[in-house]
């Protein structure tokens, strides 16, 4: 089962004002024992010069067992209260609230998100790229933020099934992420991931952007965009093993020039 949250979209614009994200965590358990992190929470995004000093706006799921801070994160205050249960002991119930400023790219990154699917890559782009069509079919997912990778949303769009029960021939993903550095760190966590496990890695240029594309039952094409990650990926034999890295390419420049 997919864990979703609906992401409210920004204007389209890109903003260069910083901006900030709060994400409130609450943790509840005894004192002596580890508690259990709240999960499945929204996430607000807002403006710093609008909070008076000490506001905690917005909630995020947070990890389990605890609560997580980034580098370069500012942590708001603590709250801690304790209530007294039957059995005599004494629970606590903490609320820790984690604030991280974006950078100015990361407007666009999360406007980027609202994008539909049938604008990422429409069907006519999926037969151009690929050499064949897809069912006239597609499903969309918006996950979770992830502020332990600083991560604000991530969409995905499956082409070709609108279940999540068929295969996934073609799947594109959109992650905005606080800033370009975060992104980029993403990216080479997939790269090095996935180069355990056995895939080979080449470098490719889309649109003037550094792109890894990754062959290993299929293929993978991965690319930080600004703050935006851009990641494509083909089902083993949609197309023929020879084809994948040109289609990956030519799937990545359409989706980009739709996004742009």
């Amino acid at each position: 089962m997919v864990a979703a949250l609906a992401v409210t979209g920004c204007s389209r614009g890109a903003s260069t004002a910083p901006r900030t994200v709060t994400t409130v965590v609450t943790e509840t358990g005894n004192p002596s024992g580890g508690g259990t992190g709240s999960t499945g929470a929204g996430i607000t995004v807002v403006d710093p010069n609008a909070l008076p000093s000490g506001t905690v706006t917005g909630t995020a799921g947070g990890p389990q067992g605890g609560t997580s801070s980034s580098p370069g994160a500012n942590t708001a205050t603590t709250g801690t209260t304790g209530t007294a249960t039957t059995s005599g002991t004494t629970s606590t119930t903490s609320t820790t609230a984690t604030t991280i400023t974006t950078g100015p790219q990361a407007a666009a990154a999360t406007a980027a998100l609202g994008t539909s699917c049938a604008t990422v890559l429409s069907d006519a782009d999926i037969s151009r790229s690929m050499g064949k069509s897809l069912p006239a079919k597609g499903l969309r997912l918006e996950d979770v933020p992830n502020p332990d990778v600083h991560m604000l949303g991530r969409i995905k769009c499956y082409y070709g099934t609108d279940t999540l029960t068929e295969p996934r021939q073609l799947v594109v993903a959109l992650a905005a992420y606080a800033t370009p550095e975060a992104a980029a760190q993403q990216t080479t966590v997939t790269v090095q991931s996935e180069t355990a496990q056995g895939a080979t890695a080449q470098t490719a240029a889309v649109s003037g952007h550094q792109a890894q594309i990754l062959l290993r039952d299929g293929g993978l094409l991965v690319m930080p965009v600004g703050a935006l990650t851009v990641s494509i990926a083909i089902a083993n034999g949609v197309v023929a093993d020879s084809a994948l890295s040109g289609a990956l390419q030519k799937l990545a420049t359409a989706a980009l020039a739709h996004l742009a």
